[in-house]
């Protein structure tokens, strides 16, 4: 039996996303993440406050320390070294959420933030070595 375009519609419409999605898609990341530790400051409508970057990539970020009030939706304006970006809220649990950037950003800014978190990284012990 074939269906009709309407019926079609609204038979996908009642599946489930990771059916209508195929697997290779499921559950993948539009960008790569590049772990780091680095303080930034998250500005969104409740307040300013200093944050750390768990990760990074083109398209967002995981950040612990956020207002506790941030909900997916919610705006911000995250600042750290040479990023600097409007971003939306993606998902919250306790003070630890995951950003989207508004736009993306280029990979020599997380390049920089990489090399800016590893730098960090460094015990004085570790210079003394060197």
């Amino acid at each position: 039996m074939k269906l009709g375009t309407n019926q079609t519609a609204m038979r996908a419409a009642h599946w489930p996303a990771a059916a209508r999605t195929p697997a290779s898609s499921v559950n993948r990341r539009r960008a790569a993440r590049t772990p780091l530790s680095l303080l930034a400051r998250m500005q969104t409508l409740h307040g300013t406050r200093t944050v750390r970057l768990c990760d990074v990539s083109s398209c967002g970020s995981k950040v612990e320390g956020a207002p506790p009030d941030v909900k997916p939706g919610s705006e911000a304006i995250l600042k750290c070294h040479e990023l600097d970006v409007f971003a939306t809220v993606h998902w919250a649990r306790g003070d630890t959420c995951g950003i989207r950037f508004n736009a993306p950003v280029h990979d020599a800014v997380i390049r920089a933030l990489e090399l800016m978190s590893e730098q960090l990284r460094l015990q004085p012990e570790d210079v003394a070595s060197s």
